[in-house]
């Protein structure tokens, strides 16, 4: 085998490393591809269940009558209770005078 024939073997078997390294690259870059492509997909499938159960959720604008009615039931209550202790506290006076 002459120089000549040795370097040209040695070229064809660079190029051919090289073109299984571009082969690799781009197989690899594809499958990267494919998983991203995949992992979007997941991600607005997450996005849209998120959406869908926002829909479900009060808003400020709800929630506002509604606050409304438990501060005057609240407010209800606390009567009650300053009743409930004056009736009590009243009782035990009468009990005590009257002993």
């Amino acid at each position: 085998m002459t120089e000549l024939e040795h370097e040209r073997e040695l070229s064809e078997a660079k190029w051919k490393g090289h073109e299984k390294e571009h082969l690799l690259n781009n197989l690899a870059l594809s499958k990267a591809e494919e998983s991203m492509k995949i992992r979007l997909e997941h991600m607005n499938e997450f996005r849209t269940q998120l959406e869908k159960q926002q829909d479900t959720f009060c808003t400020k604008d709800m929630l506002i009558p509604f606050r409304s009615f438990i501060d005057r039931f609240n407010g209800i209550i606390f009567g009650i209770t300053l009743m409930n202790i004056a009736i009590t506290t009243a009782i035990n006076i009468i009990l005590r005078v009257t002993r």
